[in-house]
């Protein structure tokens, strides 16, 4: 967008999300952006948007949430476990797995 100032009124209005560094095109005007990357924020914007939504906008939205129902709560594996000590392994590389879903794992492959 070229506005920022409509950009800065909505994230007041909606109370979520952040501002994207301006860019200079070489040829135009700068832009801005606006985003939201969590869960929770994402589901917040919809709820506020979705009564002044079209059906086009509306079915788009509807897919947002069945896509963000498959998604992982923060704290929470895939599987469901909860991340947080001592269910947490870091490996040497600095990535966090679920012990527990590594135990299954560990367990599935000794059957073979």
């Amino acid at each position: 967008m070229t506005d920022e100032d409509v950009l800065l009124r909505f994230k007041e209005a909606v109370g979520v999300g952040r501002m994207l560094a301006p860019v200079q095109p070489e040829n135009g005007k700068t832009l801005y952006g606006w985003y939201a990357t969590s869960k929770k924020d994402v589901l917040h914007v919809l709820d506020l948007l979705e009564p002044w939504m079209g059906r086009r906008r509306a079915e788009r939205a509807a897919q947002v949430r069945e896509r963000l129902a498959g998604c992982k709560d923060k704290g929470i594996c895939k599987r469901g476990h909860a991340l947080a000590e001592p269910n947490i392994y870091t490996s040497p590389t600095g990535a966090r797995f679920c012990r527990e879903c590594l135990r299954i794992r560990d367990k599935q492959r000794r059957k073979y």
